[in-house]
């Protein structure tokens, strides 16, 4: 499941985890190209690219996203779905390195984001089935997506880009996120 859309909340969640998949395929092809597969996840180059693709790829996923509604991430941080990139690392020190993403993004950018240790499925069949957890953590969600980003800045983000070399991440980039989340309140 890619999207759940929670409509009388105003919120469409996106599950991280599957646009992970694109992103650790482009993840994989670099390092292959650059000989790096054989180095660890916490070397400089590596950790560079995967930030670059993770950080590409949850955006444009909130760029592409059709839906009118508050767009949340929603990451499963208890296991990842079938991903290349777990065939040359171990999948808990990948997950903790998207935690550790996630994190910094939720910082440094705009961006709603909600880690869960349950996956979006389970969740949505938690809110079909009217349990009460599934209210717990709909309430969550929902206290993630009154977040306030209206005094949102770039000066963190240009700071970020500059310290990892992640030159894409530009002005222009960021006024096509920032008015995203403008037209949607």
């Amino acid at each position: 499941m890619n999207n759940v859309d929670l409509g009388i909340y105003n919120i469409n969640l996106i599950n991280c985890n599957e646009v992970f998949k694109d992103a650790s395929d482009n993840i994989v092809d670099d390092l292959y190209k650059f000989d790096l597969l054989q180095k660890s996840l916490s070397n400089a180059t590596v950790r560079r690219l995967f930030l670059h693709y993770t950080i590409l790829h949850l955006c444009e996923a909130i760029l592409k996203s059709k839906s009118n509604k508050k767009n949340i991430l929603f990451f499963n941080n208890t296991q990842l779905n079938d991903v290349s990139l777990a065939k040359f690392y171990n999948e808990s020190d990948i997950i903790k390195s998207i935690c550790n993403v996630l994190k910094k993004i939720k910082v440094i950018l705009p961006i709603k984001i909600y880690i869960s240790r349950y996956s979006l499925d389970y969740f949505h069949h938690l809110l079909e089935s009217n349990q009460g957890k599934g209210h717990l953590l709909l309430n969550e969600v929902r206290s993630a997506a009154d977040h306030d980003n209206t005094r949102f800045t770039f000066s963190k983000i240009k700071q970020y880009t500059k310290k990892y070399e992640l030159t894409w991440l530009n002005e222009e980039y960021f006024n096509r996120l920032s008015t995203k989340f403008l037209l949607i309140k």
